[in-house]
Parts: C-alpha cells; sequence; structure tokens
C-alpha cells in the first residue's frame, strides 16, 4: 500500500550547488526505492513529500532526520494514499512558493518559528490537500 509522508526541517543556508547535489542524490536514490514527491524550500526551511511503500519513506525519514543538513526536523503527517500526487517526480523541486504558502506567510507572526506553525497547519488535512494541489500545479507550468 501506499504512503505519503510529508515533513518540515531546517537548513543552514544553501548554495545552488548543494541544492543540486541534495537533487540529484535525491532523484537517483528515490528512482531505485520507488519513492516519489516534491522538495519545497522557503528561507532555509524545507517542506518535503514523500510517496512510495511505508518501509521506504520510513526509511528515507530516518536517513533525513540523521542528515546533518536537516535541523529542527518535523513528520508532520504520514497516511495512507489511494495513489501518487507527484507520480512523475522522483523529486520535485520548488523554489517559488506555493500559493497557500505566501497566504500562510503573510498571517505568520513575525518571529514565530515557521516550522512550528506548519505543524499546526498539518493538523488541518484540507490545507495539507490544498498545500498538494499548489505544488502540483507550480511543478506543472
Amino acid at each position: 500500500m501506499l504512503h505519503q509522508l510529508i515533513y518540515t526541517s531546517q537548513s543552514m543556508p544553501l548554495d545552488p550547488d548543494a541544492i543540486h547535489s541534495i537533487l540529484v542524490s535525491a532523484h537517483k536514490n528515490n528512482d531505485e526505492f520507488g519513492i516519489t514527491g516534491v522538495l519545497v524550500l522557503i528561507d532555509n526551511t524545507f517542506i518535503q513529500v514523500l510517496e512510495g511503500s511505508e518501509e521506504a519513506i520510513t526509511n528515507l525519514f530516518e536517513i533525513i532526520q540523521a542528515d546533518r543538513r536537516h535541523q529542527n526536523v518535523q513528520q508532520l503527517s504520514i497516511q495512507p494514499i489511494e495513489e501518487r500526487a507527484f507520480p512523475n517526480w522522483t523529486m520535485g523541486y520548488l523554489d517559488k512558493t506555493p500559493k497557500i504558502i505566501q497566504t500562510m506567510l503573510h498571517d505568520h507572526q513575525a518571529g514565530e518559528d515557521l516550522s512550528a506553525t506548519l505543524k499546526t497547519l498539518a493538523a488541518d488535512h484540507k490545507w495539507i490537500g490544498d498545500f498538494i494541489l499548489d505544488c502540483q500545479k507550480e511543478l506543472s507550468q
């Protein structure tokens, strides 16, 4: 059965070469293990959607938690899914902010931890659905 895991983490500032390296590695490894998804980077905050078998995505999530490039890793959700939201993307990447995140950032209180805000929002499954739809739209452009 397919599962989808969404997490957020903080990163140290990354230059374009470091981001490229992460994406190349993700494409190779995710393809090998049947994982698809999208990585969104907003002001040193990652939001990532991983899709695949429960075993594959939880194993990958454990690797991510141990990766020194990620700090304050927080799982936002894990749930069974009927079909992949990103079937053609071993790792889509967005450095543009999806619309739902733009709205959230507009309402975000200065000084608040963005990861904490995202964790609160993730309890709302409609928000997660809207986030996924926004990412799909951005990747299809």
